[in-house]
């Protein structure tokens, strides 16, 4: 691991966005990320708002605050690292990560706002459709050797999810249960979803088949560029099989812990990739954070020998501390190996 992180070093150093500030704090010896610590504190925000909204019977206010507040604090690290002059290809691992992680609460919040719990697979779909995204724009850039926006990304989703928010905090969720054509608003969002994220999957699967810029177009680290569908694949299809199968209405009515439980597997399989191509390193397939799901699974194979909703809770518990010490570790190397500080900004000379 010693040697993956000294090549992410390597191959950080070589693709500076801005030479002169990754120049003069290479020079004082230290690293600053107190930036990080927003977009840390946004996830934690995220967390927060979306435990608090599960136990308010009114959504029209909390729905629109929490998500604001949380894309306030997504883009206050930027320009605390433009200010600061933290600026560094090394803030992709603490962005992208903590993106990994907040999409999934998100999503949550957007569920929560179309009263998606009352839909069969409502939830579960669109917290799919979101992971799926936010990873295939991670597998084209471990493709191309650099991150790219469309037309509709990132941005335009924010802008997009907080009008829909602020409609759900001025006129209540029932607004998406009117009918139009025989069908709810709330059906005919989900529709135009799914159109919206096919066509956003052919753009970034038509990068993926010819920007390969390995060789005979192979990934930055050499490898088959269709092999990163595997682990994606480890993450949906084990949690697909587990709530399709499910004789009870145990993740239905737990449908939150069910989609946190997944969303840390598959941010965990993303943040892989990305330490992936920084480091332009081949992936490994297995992690042991995919006990959890398979826990799920035996449990349901052997006729529920644990109560569903416990053996839940504990998985959960173990797939985010799984997911905690990783990026612990990961942090703690990078720091290890370039003598820096995490959270820490040297003083201006």
């Amino acid at each position: 691991m010693g040697s993956r992180i000294l090549s992410l070093v390597a191959c950080a150093q070589s693709h500076h966005i801005d030479r002169s500030h990754s120049e003069s704090h290479h020079s004082s010896g230290s690293f600053p990320l107190l930036s990080n610590s927003s977009r840390s504190c946004s996830v934690l925000g995220l967390c927060f708002g979306c435990i608090r909204i599960i136990h308010l019977s009114n959504l029209r206010r909390h729905s629109f605050d929490t998500g604001n507040a949380a894309s306030n604090g997504q883009l206050i690290d930027g320009k605390q690292a433009r200010r600061t002059g933290a600026a560094s290809p090394l803030g992709e691992l603490f962005d992208h990560g903590c993106d990994s992680i907040s999409q999934v609460f998100v999503t949550l919040n957007v569920a929560y706002a179309l009263r998606l719990g009352d839909v069969r697979c409502g939830t579960f779909f669109i917290v799919i459709v979101a992971i799926s995204l936010f990873y295939c724009a991670h597998w084209s850039t471990y493709c191309t050797g650099q991150l790219s926006f469309s037309r509709f990304d990132v941005t335009e989703a924010q802008v997009t999810i907080i009008l829909l928010l602020l409609i759900t905090a001025v006129c209540g969720p029932n607004i998406w249960t009117i009918g139009i054509l025989g069908y709810q608003l709330r059906h005919l969002l989900l529709f135009f979803t799914l159109i919206g994220s096919l066509y956003q999957c052919s753009s970034y699967l038509d990068v993926i088949f010819t920007g390969g810029v390995g060789r005979n177009g192979s990934t930055v680290a050499g490898t088959s560029v269709l092999f990163p569908v595997c682990p994606l694949l480890a993450c949906i299809v084990p949690f697909a099989m587990i709530y399709s199968k499910s004789r009870s209405a145990v993740f239905d009515e737990n449908i939150t812990l069910f989609v946190m439980c997944f969303g840390a597997v598959a941010a965990k399989a993303t943040n892989r990739l990305i330490v992936g191509h920084m480091s332009r390193s081949e992936l490994v397939l297995w992690d042991w954070i995919y006990l959890g799901p398979i826990a799920l699974m035996l449990n349901q194979y052997y006729d529920f020998v644990i109560c569903e909703r416990k053996l839940l809770l504990w998985v959960t518990c173990y797939t985010y501390t799984s997911l905690l010490i990783y990026c612990c570790v990961i942090t703690r190397q990078i720091c290890y190996h370039m003598k820096i500080y995490c959270f820490k900004v040297p003083p201006r000379r």
